[in-house]
């Protein structure tokens, strides 16, 4: 597997792939960003739209289309597994069970704090997703993802107790 290409612009990566049809093209996936969702590029241009909703048409070397999709595999992994003429192609390895259990972890606090919690903990969740696909060290993944789930757990804190005392304070 091609070593992933960082974006610091879209702070999205870039995974090279190969599918049947598309050989010595340049193929990648690149990751979703905050604010976009993932992207399908051929040659460096992204793929067309396709017939249907969430498909995508690549041009294969013998001239035929080839309908492609994205599979989301994962809530907070921000690189999808992409679907060519029904063939899946994964583009990075997958996380692993214990990077995805800490990086929900966050998800809890709608247990605690209900919609406003939970709205915290998914912001958390999001953002932890890309730093395990981030190219930091191993340790300092779980460093800064833990990090970010106790600064969504403070802001909620502080949320929470300002909204009860603005509350308190008009009723």
């Amino acid at each position: 597997m091609a070593q992933p290409r960082h974006t610091k612009k879209e702070q999205t990566v870039e995974y090279a792939i190969t599918a049947p049809g598309f050989e010595g093209r340049d193929l990648k996936v690149r990751s979703r960003g905050f604010l976009a969702g993932p992207k399908l590029l051929l040659d460096g241009q992204p793929a067309p739209k396709g017939p249907k909703r969430n498909q995508m048409l690549l041009r294969r070397n013998d001239g035929q289309d080839a309908v492609a999709l994205f599979r989301v595999t994962n809530v907070i992994d921000p690189v999808p597994q992409v679907v060519i003429d029904g063939q899946t192609i994964q583009p990075a390895p997958p996380l692993k069970w214990y990077e995805w259990v800490w990086g929900v972890l966050p998800f809890a606090l709608i247990v605690v704090g209900g919609l406003l919690g939970g709205l915290f903990g998914a912001g958390a969740a999001y953002i932890n997703g890309y730093v395990f696909r981030s190219d930091l060290s191993g340790a300092l993944k779980f460093v800064l993802t833990g990090l970010i789930s106790l600064a969504a757990v403070i802001f909620y804190f502080l949320i929470a107790v300002g909204i009860t005392l603005l509350l308190n304070r008009a009723g």
